[in-house]
């Protein structure tokens, strides 16, 4: 069984990584992995994670790290979102452009994988 890391940020999420999408899915290429992931605080790698995976036959995973608030926590909740199916993405959407608070993110959860990262 292979490991499969989730949570792998690009150059996508400013001043977080230096990791390029290409590097990403050469990885998991020459490790013989079947998925590549790519978890970043925004979208714009998606489209690109996409196309580097078509290349290579591999099938991308996409995330998305949020922000999450709670009423009763004085601080936001750090939370990945995983797209599963198109629903997902749809969700995913809808999510980053709202307010990302816990009853709008609970109520569009339809085709997404959610993580809590510790």
């Amino acid at each position: 069984m292979n490991y499969l890391p989730l949570n792998v940020q690009s150059g996508y999420s400013i001043l977080q990584s230096a990791l390029k999408i290409e590097d990403i899915v050469f990885n998991s290429f020459s490790n013989e992995l079947e998925y590549a992931s790519c978890c970043d605080d925004n979208m714009y790698a998606f489209p690109i994670l996409n196309a580097q995976c078509k290349k290579k036959q591999i099938t991308p995973i996409f995330g998305i790290n949020i922000d999450l608030k709670v009423d009763y926590l004085n601080t936001p909740l750090k939370i990945c979102l995983f797209i599963k199916n198109d629903a997902g993405y749809y969700s995913l959407c809808k999510i980053i452009n709202s307010d990302r608070s816990f009853k709008n993110v609970i109520s569009n959860t339809n085709g997404l994988i959610l993580i809590i990262p510790t």
